[in-house]
């Protein structure tokens, strides 16, 4: 009878885990700080080879396999691992089998099972989310940067997970000022368009991809998920994101259109990060606590040093991310939480950049130019962050690949600050180069000049100016391209009337 139980129990285990083992990729060499048992003495230099249960007189027990230098086995608690120095950790199989064994992934999965059911509730939540963003046009499409991410996420992670957990590793960019990521419990990795303006080299952004895929990988998402939580139906509670996330859909959904005329939509700086709300990322799993964070930037920080990228390139990147918080007086983004660190406390740990001017890199400026220019119109029209606006124009333009909504961000932003004859000229001529450009010409162009040539007393020139305006107005109004979105046909009456009225104020004054 015992020998039956025995059968039953180790069948049982077989059934509900579906595997005994999980074996690295290579094997990792470990070396014993003390004393771990009988066979392993201080200073013993190891190849752990994986972790498995072993089935003895009855008991199951959780064990790492590892052998000595002669090839004899030896085997050990996993809980004794902080005992151990890793070393030739030198190259990306080797980083994450490290981390997913010291942050307890592998054992969690040996002794939980892969809780499919789970799993799939979470996957269900991040594919309702990702429609959502979806329907609302809340995607910024750029087919040429999404294939250099997936070049750099190819180099960090190969984008399945290898121990039969379910998801795989792929990436959407999201319309958001904000500089945000995460990764949702399926392996999307989402990165808001503001993140990307933020940061100026490739070795931060394979920092902050590193890093939200130890996310993924290590498995905090399923960590997080409480069961017992009050949780809202499915239906109930993303029928409440999409009703959020559709207030403020015509912002995104216009902006960079070169018929966009700022002022005739709706917009509300607090809508605007619905799509990062507490309520949401406490939902998707994503709400990681301080040791989480400091178990990805670890390996975020290994797998810089790997890949021969500067280890400090997620540091840059948080320096960067707390001087856009302080620009643009986003000061709670600063303090963490109690049990979430502090963007200083994060930093320290990585270590300090001392000259930043060393994670500047022209050529990533220019790939990511599309999105900086997204994302200067969004911060100038409709949070008024004049500095960071004007920051992003002018990378494009030094960097060569402005396109006229850089020169209208940046001519907008020098008369808003500034009143002089001289800067006055100096946002006609930014301007006019915005005009030569012919890529996708503007109709605000000739507004904005229009508002200049008052200042600069030149009536003929402002007159001519909102003519031109008032008549691309009307062509616009006929050709009724912006009917699809909210209250914009009143809008759109009300700025041909302010036109009109222009013209003949022009010429009384």
């Amino acid at each position: 009878m015992r020998i039956l139980i025995i059968l039953f129990l180790q069948l049982s285990v077989c059934s509900l885990y579906g595997q005994e083992v999980i074996t690295f990729k290579e094997p990792l060499k470990i070396v014993a700080t003390e004393k771990i048992n009988s066979e392993i003495k201080k200073g013993a230099v190891l190849s752990a080879t994986g972790v498995a249960y072993n089935y003895n007189d009855g008991l199951i027990i959780l064990e790492i396999i590892a052998q000595n230098i002669d090839g004899s086995p030896v085997s050990f608690d996993p809980k004794k691992i902080s005992l151990f120095e890793f070393k030739d950790v030198d190259n990306i199989h080797k980083v994450w089998d490290k981390h997913q064994l010291t942050g307890g992934t592998y054992t969690n999965l040996l002794t939980k099972g892969f809780q499919y059911e789970l799993r799939n509730e979470l996957n269900n939540d991040a594919i309702e989310y990702v429609n959502t963003l979806n329907t609302y046009d809340r995607f910024f499409n750029d087919e040429y940067f999404e294939d250099y991410l997936y070049t750099l996420i190819n180099k960090i992670h190969s984008g399945i997970l290898k121990d039969k957990r379910p998801g795989n590793i792929f990436i959407k960019i999201i319309k958001d000022p904000e500089p945000n990521a995460f990764a949702l419990p399926n392996g999307c990795i989402i990165i808001s368009t503001g993140l990307l303006s933020t940061i100026q080299s490739e070795d931060e952004l394979v920092g902050i991809l590193a890093h939200e895929i130890a996310h993924f990988a290590l498995d905090h998402q399923v960590l997080n998920y409480n069961k017992e939580i009050d949780r809202k139906k499915r239906a109930e509670f993303w029928a409440t994101f999409a009703t959020v996330v559709a207030a403020s859909a015509d912002v995104y959904l216009a902006v960079n259109n070169k018929n966009h005329v700022p002022g005739i939509l709706t917009a509300s700086t607090a809508i605007a990060a619905s799509v990062f709300s507490d309520e949401v990322i406490n939902r998707l799993g994503v709400k990681y606590n301080q040791a989480q964070e400091s178990e990805a930037d670890n390996a975020s920080k290994e797998i810089l040093e790997v890949l021969k990228y500067d280890k400090l390139g997620l540091s840059a990147a948080l320096q960067r991310i707390k001087n856009y918080c302080i620009i643009t007086g986003n000061y709670l983004a600063l303090t963490g939480s109690g049990s979430h660190p502090s963007l200083d406390s994060r930093i320290n740990f990585l270590g300090q950049v001392n000259n930043m001017e060393t994670f500047v890199q022209p050529v990533f400026l220019q790939k990511v130019s599309l999105i900086n220019s997204y994302n200067a119109w969004i911060e100038l029209w409709h949070f008024a962050h004049h500095l960071a606006a004007n920051d992003l124009a002018s990378r494009n333009i030094t960097n060569g690949v402005a396109t006229e909504s850089d020169y209208i961000v940046k001519a907008v932003v020098k008369r808003r600050l500034s009143n002089t004859k001289e800067s006055n000229e100096e946002v006609i001529n930014l301007l006019s180069q915005a005009k030569t450009l012919n890529v996708t010409p503007y109709i605000l162009l000739s507004k904005e000049e229009g508002i200049t040539y008052i200042r600069l007393n030149k009536k003929a020139e402002a007159k001519k100016s909102f003519q031109t305006y008032l008549t691309l107005l009307n062509e616009l109004k006929d050709r009724n391209e912006i009917k699809e979105l909210k209250n914009t046909n009143k809008a759109l009456e009300d700025e041909i009337t302010w036109t009109k009225k222009m013209i003949f104020k022009v010429e009384n004054l």
